[in-house]
This record gives structure tokens, C-alpha cells and sequence, in this order.
């Protein structure tokens, strides 16, 4: 069951970056809604530069979002 589902993330993962580079190839900038994550990991091992929100996401997200290309 472990097996499975690490094979399904390991696709979602390698689906999400192929979307991701192609809809906009690194370097860009992306501000990743949430706390740290594998994926986010992933998107800075691909060459992105990643910004995680953390607490109130109404006030940290407006000036990050200004700087970010998705």
C-alpha cells in the first residue's frame, strides 16, 4: 500500500513540474500558498526560486505576490 501511493505522488510530483515548465520555465518566481512542501522542494531543486506563505495569508501574500511570476 506504502509502494502505491509513493508511486502516486512520485507522478503527481513529475506531472505538476512538467506543467510548471512548461506553462513557465525556470527561473521564475513562484509563491507556493502553504508551508514548505516536497513539491516546493522539488520546484527549487528544478531551478525555481519558491516563497512558502506562512500565518495570515491576507497580509503576507499581497506584498510576495507582487514579486512572484506565478
Amino acid at each position: 500500500m506504502a509502494n502505491q501511493i509513493n508511486r502516486t505522488l512520485e507522478r503527481r510530483f513529475a506531472n505538476s513540474l512538467h506543467f510548471l515548465q512548461t506553462a513557465s520555465p525556470p527561473p521564475a518566481r513562484i509563491l507556493d500558498l502553504g508551508t514548505p512542501n516536497e513539491l516546493g522542494r522539488r520546484m527549487q531543486a528544478a531551478g525555481y526560486e519558491v516563497t512558502n506563505t506562512e500565518g495570515d495569508l491576507e497580509q503576507i501574500t499581497t506584498p510576495l505576490g507582487k514579486e512572484a511570476d506565478l
